[in-house]
């Protein structure tokens, strides 16, 4: 049995009005396989706005627990960030990126730049939250 439908507009009206009614049969609020309610133990609310791409470590902060605020760069600090903190870096102008050189453990470096300055200044705060979700590492 083959059925012609002449009129299509009536049959999009129809799968309009069913698919509001659809949407209104109610979404369960709670996990299908849990058959008693548990109360929520872990509640992330993140904030879309600009703060979340602002510096990571700012001048008002105590980093390393000592009750007094570090203004500016403390080497004596471990700074997350996307650099390797006991390594130095060059920047080159020709590729626009900083290589990775020579390891050290005092985190100073002559004629180069220190993987835990970098991390110093280029952290945002989404590359913390990112460490903390998921591991840390971005992806493009």
């Amino acid at each position: 049995m083959v059925i012609k439908i002449r009129c299509w507009s009536c049959v999009l009206g129809c799968l309009l009005v069913l698919s509001a009614e659809l949407s209104c049969a109610g979404i369960a609020q709670v996990p299908l396989f849990v058959s008693a309610n548990v109360s929520p133990i872990v509640m992330l609310t993140l904030g879309r706005d600009h703060t979340l791409y602002t510096e990571a470590y700012n001048d008002a902060s105590d980093l390393n627990a000592d009750g007094v605020i570090d203004v500016g760069y403390q080497p004596n600090i471990d700074y997350y960030g996307y650099f390797d903190s006991h390594r130095c870096y060059s920047y080159s102008d020709s590729d626009g990126y900083f290589a990775p050189g020579a390891v050290t453990l005092t985190k100073k470096c002559t004629g180069a730049w220190s993987g835990d300055f970098l991390n110093y200044v280029t952290t945002a705060r989404i590359d913390a939250l990112r460490k903390v979700l998921y591991g840390g590492m971005r992806s493009t």
